[in-house]
């Protein structure tokens, strides 16, 4: 399983950040790249977790990242054959992994969606964090009413 990786610009000598022979596959956001896109979606008053607005990069036909940002929580998820690495890049809010997810539905092969999870664990996210969550396991990303939360997210297919 290939991961994409994350990296600031911001500290890598400028011969690095700015290759122009890298290998075929390899993707390269600069932070301050980063940056304006988080900008962008921070200024459109039509992004939520119902309309998000998205940016998606396959990376090949197995990974794809999105960069997003969400003015309300989601729906809880589970994929059945998909890693999901968040970055989160700004704001706050909870992430919920495992339990159950209440009154499930599926909503395309291997993708089940539902309002809420029952019996899951907690934790408050912030700028910074990472999140690895394996195929199978229940998530949901809960933004405080008024707040928002920008990340990005790398999907790879085992």
């Amino acid at each position: 399983m290939a991961l994409t990786s994350f990296v600031s610009a911001a500290n890598a000598p400028s011969s690095v950040a700015h290759q122009t022979n890298a290998p075929s596959g390899v993707v390269h956001w600069t932070f301050a790249e980063v940056k304006e896109f988080e900008k962008k979606l921070n200024q459109d008053p039509k992004t939520s977790a119902q309309n998000p607005v998205l940016t998606i990069t396959n990376v090949t036909e197995k990974e794809t990242v999105r960069r997003t940002s969400f003015g309300k929580s989601g729906e809880a998820e589970i994929h059945g054959n998909v890693t999901d690495v968040f970055c989160i890049l700004s704001g706050e809010g909870e992430f919920i992994t495992g339990g159950e997810i209440e009154n499930a539905r599926t909503t395309n092969p291997g993708e089940v969606r539902g309002p809420s999870i029952k019996g899951g664990v907690t934790k408050k996210v912030g700028a910074g964090d990472v999140l690895i969550i394996p195929p199978g396991t229940p998530h949901q990303i809960m933004v405080t009413p008024g707040k928002r939360v920008s990340f990005m997210v790398a999907k790879i297919v085992k």
